[in-house]
């Protein structure tokens, strides 16, 4: 259970980490970054507190096993989001690194 904690934990800081990083740099005191964070959070909690009421539910209900499946089932929806935005973000960024202009340069003296 405290690997799970800790991977959680983990991915969370990551996640994160990658929003603050995707935010613009415009103020100097970092207002926008921190929002963004503070953002992040608050609709992690969203997402988590259905899902943790749900599991105790389902535990009381049906057993640990049943359980344990929905904890397999978020991995797997967890990882697929994860591979899917890292994926997104090497094809932006390989978007800004072709140049946009293909002109070229006039050969001097003609």
């Amino acid at each position: 259970m405290r690997a799970c904690l800790r991977s959680i934990a983990l991915l969370s800081l990551a996640v994160a980490a990658a929003l603050t990083a995707a935010a613009p740099a415009t103020s100097s005191d970092g207002r926008v970054r921190a929002g963004v964070a503070s953002g992040a959070g608050t609709i992690s909690w969203i997402g988590f507190l259905p899902f943790a009421l749900t599991f105790g539910w389902v535990t009381k209900q049906y057993g640990v096993h049943a359980s344990g499946w929905m904890m397999t089932a978020a991995t797997i929806v967890v990882s697929g989001l994860l591979v899917r935005m890292s994926q997104r973000q090497q094809t932006q960024t390989a978007a800004a690194a072709i140049p946009t202009s293909t002109s070229i340069p006039a050969a001097a003296g003609c």
